[in-house]
């Protein structure tokens, strides 16, 4: 009896392991740090399991490769799991990722999910659906084969029988084995047939097949008679079958009976030892190629990969599709921006790809902008280096010889055109040049850098953070001068310096650093002697030595000689200085986290009209018999269709057989596509799939979002995000807020967004964990229903925190991820004057706040950075151009410059045009004009003493508060007394979070009041200025919202950050309108309102619901029993200060006491129609019976429910009963109503507030105040809402008045108009808007490790 050769595994994975280790070393001659990583997810612990993943470990040590096995218990989620994988993702060590299945889980996973979520370029088990795919169109080379059919296909390839024209019979159609291995085998060129449980006849096609790959897990299914003599049989399955002569009581066995297969077939795989170890040799084959083409290995000649051809006129072209720009007749060439709008530029994760660069080594901003992380060059430490260009230029000229056209020129000549690898570096161009007179700076022509507007405005916010991180070690400087100055005791000044914190008293890193500096060998505060401590504390800085200035990304001649220091608080501590323009300090400060790189276009072009060769028959063919037709041919198919009709039991004509159902599932698919994109419920049963949007689930579903939720091991209830308990230290109850957020593992907010139904359409990506979702959203949900919307407030604010942002995260992760109610929390962007001043973070805290908190609290997408350079340029107009009046006394002059002449014609502009029609002169040719009509047309004469419009930076600096500008020679004779705000206050910023959307901000800027005519006393608007334009264009990315996540993987979106004193203090319309879209009917936008209820919720109603439309559902009212306390008569507190005892010991009348101003704050929001929910705070030091006082005394003030909430050290679990609360409150009738009419008085607005809202008895406005009433009413612009501007620290005008004070007479200093906001902001007192530094600012604490980028000390 003779047997077919047996195919061992074992010997060909032998020689094929010493390939591989070969190929290691061999890459080691190019990269010396060259390791290949593979690392395995285990879940559970089945015994098969642990041998197989055993055996890959080992085999992969054995070829020197980096060996992580990850092993999860049995309890873990599918959230944990997805998490697990999103690290492996993100290792850059790690080069191969495989699951193993089956996943031996408790809970259920969706193993699909599971093996989507491994990044394509690790997913060595080729499983993912984007290598699948690749497989099944063919593409053998740019993706992953599984492992297990590349391993069938080399012992097939052993045997050396050749597969083209072979029958081939795959049995089993399993996503793993079957499917693939029948792909692999018909891309070569076998003829494939698939057999499965539902074959009939399946023994007779094996009886008739060459190649039979077996892989269905059932033992010795395929029988001795089923091979055809001569056959190549692969076994691939392993089955464990009972033999009581075994010494472990069974043997393996396939799905093949060898014995009898083997007397008929040529070749066979035996079991074990056939398949199985080459499975594992070709993952370890897949997991070095990965590795090589992570480390570039080897190098080769042309790594951008540019589809080079010959244009029909020559030109080599590159990249893109091209397209040339029309030559208009007035110009020979097109303007730059012409060229630039009619290219279409890749991807930029496509030419990241292109040239090398992995996902995990770059970050998206946007679709055609990435910054590129360091971690490329470790990478790429032992490439060889190319050759290094600098391009220069002579002595500039103003005609401009064309340095950055001739970079982006020569770089396209030698990459798109001359075949080599080319890299063109440039700077980032500032926007002072953008806006001033040289325009954009990208290059030009058919040589620049695209898309053009985006290189030229805010990029990706580097100039942005070296302004921010300059200016603030320029407020640092004069405010240690300041506080050196004024504490002449050098002891309090220490004490200052080096606070007690919490019973103990330590120098931070810097403080030691500097102790080093002055030889100061001594760690602890308490050592240093007197004289140790005064040179510790005291620097002493010369003000006239001082080179460091403050700077602007804008151009501001005003600014070039300034006098600082003038306000009363900073008295003896002014000096005289100088602003430049930002991006002289770029070649000054070198180290930002990556660069920036984008597409550049290649040399004039037009497009090809290329032949299509037909590959079959023709579809026209011409027929012997019939009459003929009368286009000369008909249509005929593939078939014989007289002949097989004969013997067939049904047939498709041709035509009208597929051709019309094609078109018609053409539609089907478009269909389905357009119910998903409008979030359309209504389902439609197509062979029982139903399409239900990932956020709007069924009832019966657990969570809304796609959370799994499981008790942690201290019984917090955590979703969507794999959560981890921060350790509670010895010294601290909880952890630092920094340190729970560290402990989280977010979502991809890509991910996030998918769960919410947003589609990758509308978002844009900056980072991997923040995106900005575009206004399209809200036109696709046109039509959707509006979820509940829930507004948190709280009682006056005190020093102590009542935790506002806290519970609006806390409510939204109960009410989504514990009572499954789709929820967005909808919060504002903190000012970094803030984060480094005293308060620190303002994304919640605990276990209620949003991730990563250090994303949130720095610069996020630029929003306020383009407001302040926004703002500024406003600024630098108004100054420039009374500049301007005054120095040219020639209105024809001054005209001219305006209108001047360009390429021999002169024309106005679209906002030319519209001052000429509100000066009533009806003409549009610029030399129509008379004398008096230019006249008008040019001078503003705007009165220097009536202008209100400030620069802003985001900084505490306190000495720009009151300042001189215009000190310089240049400027002589217009030098006036300004300030600068904080950025946060703005109108700017108000008038984002107003906007309805881009086109309402336009004319919201476009109205912005800045001063007034000297003469006539009419308002001069921006659009006055010929600048509104301008700055909508630098705010066009604000108006759209950033979305991030909670601690529990809930939605947040994060966007506008008013002042709420001077400005509205809320979220923006826009965020609000979206989430409640988003979230359904049954769904809830819950959205902060800032100071307390008497301020922020106020003009939440008044303002915000007047002007969005929106009602409100119910307002919740934050408090806690300390704060009550503060309210009642306990002692003032500082924070970080040891609270006094009253605050930790029991004081119920103390409470009852405080309660006044939880009463007043629950009467002001009834008055407006809405039910109250009380959200009662809870502290360790808090009682029973002082918490139950506070519900007690709620309810009885007219409160729906007053709840007990934990949500800071619980998160979501401890605000169910918060969220219950809500939505029960929520379903009760809303009698929403507006406080008072836009059409009386402003006077009778005002003391509607200050009577009904504040308690006064009364108002009294000053002078000052009665006569801008009285402008703005013969203005035509009384009729709108106040927005009053007063302490948030009392109810009334007096900040120490604690309490509900009643009787008092409301005193109005002033009244300011931000008529493009649309409000009016009476002044009640003083009020700054530029926060001052500390002695000690939170600053101080906060630092950086470069290597692994964790901020620490912040918040």
């Amino acid at each position: 009896m003779s047997f077919g050769v047996s195919l061992s595994g074992t010997s060909l994975a032998k020689s094929m392991k010493e390939a591989l280790a070969y190929e290691v070393q061999e890459a080691r001659v190019y990269n010396k740090d060259f390791k290949p990583g593979l690392a395995v997810v285990q879940v559970g612990d089945r015994q098969d399991s642990n041998v197989y993943v055993g055996h890959k470990m080992k085999v992969a040590e054995e070829l020197d490769f980096k060996a992580v096995h990850v092993k999860l218990r049995q309890s873990v989620t599918e959230a944990e799991i997805l998490s697990t994988i999103e690290t492996l993702n993100d290792d850059p060590t790690i080069h191969g990722i495989i699951v193993q299945l089956p996943l031996d889980c408790v809970h259920e996973v969706d193993v699909l999910k599971c093996t989507m979520h491994v990044d394509p370029l690790k997913d060595v088990d080729g499983l993912h659906p984007l290598n699948a795919g690749k497989l099944a169109q063919g593409d053998l080379s740019s993706g992953f084969i599984p492992c297990t059919p590349r391993g069938c296909l080399e012992l097939i390839k052993s045997s050396g029988v050749e597969l083209e024209g072979k029958s081939a019979c795959v049995i089993g159609r399993s996503k793993i084995v079957g499917s693939p291995m029948a792909s692999l085998l018909k891309w070569h060129n076998a003829t494939v047939t698939v057999c499965h449980s539902k074959t009939e006849n399946i023994v007779q096609i094996v009886q008739n097949t060459d190649i039979v790959v077996v892989a269905v897990g059932s033992p010795k299914i395929v029988q001795g008679h089923w091979i055809k003599p001569g056959a190549v049989v692969v076994d691939c399955g392993i089955n464990s079958v009972e033999d009581s002569s075994a010494a472990r009581g069974y043997r393996l066995v396939g799905d093949v009976d060898y014995v009898a297969c083997a007397e008929r077939a040529a070749f066979i795989t035996p079991v074990p030892g056939g398949v199985g170890p080459m499975t594992v040799v070709m993952l370890m084959r897949n997991t070095l190629e990965s590795a090589k083409r992570f480390f570039n290995i080897p190098a080769q000649a042309r790594k951008v990969r540019v589809n080079v051809r010959e244009d029909v006129e020559g030109f080599l072209v590159a990249g893109v599709s091209q397209k040339p720009c029309a030559k208009t007749k007035k110009s020979v060439y097109p303007s730059d921006i012409e060229v630039s709008r009619t290219q279409t530029p890749k991807p930029i994760s496509r030419l990241a790809g292109e040239i090398g660069i992995l996902p995990s080594e770059y970050s998206l901003y946007g679709k055609y902008k990435a910054k590129v992380s360091l971690d490329l060059e470790k990478r790429l430490s032992s490439a060889e280096l190319g050759s290094y260009v600098v391009v220069t230029g002579i002595t500039p000229t103003p005609l401009g010889e064309g340095k950055s056209t001739t970079t982006v020129g020569l770089s396209q000549a030698l990459c798109a055109h001359l075949a080599r690898n080319t890299f063109a570096c440039l700077r980032q161009p500032s926007q002072g040049v953008t806006f001033g007179i040289k325009g954009g700076a990208a290059g030009g022509g058919y040589s620049q850098v695209i898309p053009m507007e985006e290189f030229n405005l805010h990029l990706t916010g580097d100039i942005h953070a070296i302004t921010a991180a300059n200016n603030l070690l320029a407020a640092a400087i004069d405010t240690r001068m300041l506080h050196e100055n004024n504490n002449q005791d050098d002891k309090l000044l220490y004490k200052r310096l080096v606070p007690e914190v919490k019973g103990q008293r330590k120098f931070n890193q810097c403080q030691l650093r500097r102790l080093e500096r002055l030889a100061i060998c001594k760690t602890q505060p308490e050592d240093l002697t007197d004289d140790e401590i005064r040179h510790f504390c005291r620097l002493d800085i010369d003000p006239d030595s001082i080179t460091w200035n403050r700077v602007l990304d804008t151009n501001d001649r005003h600014l070039r000689k300034i006098m600082i220091g003038l306000g009363d608080a900073e008295k003896g501590n002014s000096r005289e200085l100088e602003v430049c323009v930002g991006q002289s300090l770029v070649v000054l400060i070198p180290g930002m986290s990556g660069f920036q790189f984008g597409c550049v276009i290649s040399t004039n072009v037009r497009f090809i009209l290329t032949a299509i060769s037909q590959a079959f028959l023709k579809s026209a063919l011409l027929c012997n018999n019939p009459a003929p037709a009368a286009r000369g041919y008909r249509l005929v198919g593939d078939v014989d269709y007289v002949a097989c009709a004969e013997r067939a039991a049904f047939i498709t004509p041709v035509p009208g057989g597929v051709g019309p159902m094609t078109v018609v599932m053409l539609m089907r698919n478009t269909l389905e596509s357009a119910k998903r994109f409008f979030n359309i419920p209504a389902q439609v049963d197509l062979e029982s799939a139903r399409f239900i949007s990932d956020f709007e689930q069924p009832e019966d579903r657990k969570n809304p979002v796609d959370f799994v939720i499981r008790e942690d091991v201290e019984g917090f209830l955590v979703a969507g995000v794999s959560q981890k308990p921060c350790a509670k230290t010895k010294k601290s109850v909880y952890p630092s807020d920094i340190e729970v957020s560290r402990t989280q593992t977010p979502k991809p907010i890509s991910r996030l967004a998918g769960e919410i139904g947003i589609l990758p359409s509308e978002y844009s990506l900056y980072g991997k964990y923040k995106a900005k979702v575009s206004l399209d959203l809200e036109k696709r949900l046109s039509s959707a229903e509006l979820g509940s919307y829930v507004v948190v407030t709280g009682i006056t604010p005190t020093p102590l925190g009542e935790g506002k942002s806290t519970t609006t995260v806390g409510l939204s992760q109960a009410l989504c991820a514990h009572l499954a109610r789709n929820t967005f929390a909808c919060l504002r962007q903190p000012s970094q004057g803030v984060t480094f001043g005293i308060k620190g973070g303002a994304a919640g805290g605990g276990y209620s706040q949003v991730i990563p908190m250090e994303e949130f609290n720095l610069h996020l997408t630029g929003d306020i950075h383009a407001i302040t350079a926004a703002n500024n340029l406003l600024a630098a107009a108004i100054d420039t151009r009374m500049l301007h009046e005054n120095n040219n006394q020639d209105d024809k002059l001054l005209y001219k410059r305006l209108v001047p002449e360009v390429k021999g014609q002169r024309k106005f502009n679209q906002c030319q045009l519209r001052r000429l029609e509100r000066l009533a002169i009806c003409k549009t040719q610029p030399e129509d004009l008379t004398d008096d009509e230019i006249r008008h047309f040019c001078r503003l004469d705007i009165d220097p003493d009536s202008i209100t419009w400030n620069r802003v930076l985001d900084t505490n600096d306190r000495h720009l508060r009151k300042i001189m500008i215009g000190l310089g020679d240049a400027e002589k004779g217009n030098s006036r007394e300004a300030q600068f705000d904080i950025a946060v206050a703005s109108e700017l910023m108000a008038i984002l979070a107003l906007s309805s959307d881009l086109d309402d901000m336009r004319n919201r800027v476009r109205r912005i009041v800045i001063g007034y005519n000297k003469h006539s006393g009419q308002p001069v608007t921006a659009d006055d200025l010929f600048v509104s334009d301008s700055l909508t264009v630098l705010l066009k990315d604000t108006v759209e919202p950033t979305l991030m996540q909670t601690v529990e993987g809930s939605p947040v979106f994060v966007h506008a950050g008013p002042f709420a004193n001077i400005a509205h203090g809320n979220s923006s319309i826009i965020a609000d309108r979206l989430a409640l879209k988003l979230v359904g009917p049954r769904g809830f936008c819950v959205t902060e309102a800032g100071f307390g209820a008497d301020i922020g919720m106020e003009k939440f109603f008044n303002i915000k619901c007047r002007t969005s439309g929106l009602k409100p559902n119910l307002a919740v009212i934050v408090a806690s029993v300390r704060a009550l306390k503060m309210h009642g008569g306990a002692p003032k507190v500082s924070p970080g200060q040891i609270l006094p005892k009253e605050y930790s010991t029991q004081n119920v009348k103390m409470v009852e006491a405080g309660f006044s101003n939880l009463a007043k704050q629950i009467e002001n929001a009834r008055l407006f129609g809405v039910p109250v929910v009380v959200a009662l705070n809870r502290f360790e030091s808090d009682t029973v019976e002082e918490l139950e006082a506070v519900q007690r005394l709620a309810r009885g003030a007219g409160a729906f429910d007053a709840v007990i909430c934990e949500h800071f050290a619980k998160g979501g679990l401890g605000a169910v009963q918060l969220g219950e609360a809500v939505i029960r409150a929520s379903a009760l009738p809303s009698s929403f109503k507006c406080l008072y009419e836009l059409n009386i008085p402003i006077e009778e607005k005002i003391r509607t507030i200050a009577c009904k809202i504040y308690g006064a008895k009364d108002v009294s406005l000053s002078e000052a105040a009665k006569k801008a009433a009285e402008k703005y009413e013969s203005l035509g612009l009384s009729n709108l809402p106040i927005c009053m501007a007063k302490t948030h620290l009392s109810l009334s005008h007096e900040p120490d008045v604690k309490g509900a004070p009643q009787g008092f007479v409301l005193p109005i200093r002033a009244m300011r108009l931000s008529y493009g906001a649309g409000f009016i902001y009476p002044l009640v007192g003083t009020i700054s808007t530029m926060p001052g530094l500390t002695t000690r600012p939170c600053f101080v604490d906060i630092v950086i490790d470069p290597m692994s980028k964790q901020i620490d000390g912040l918040f």
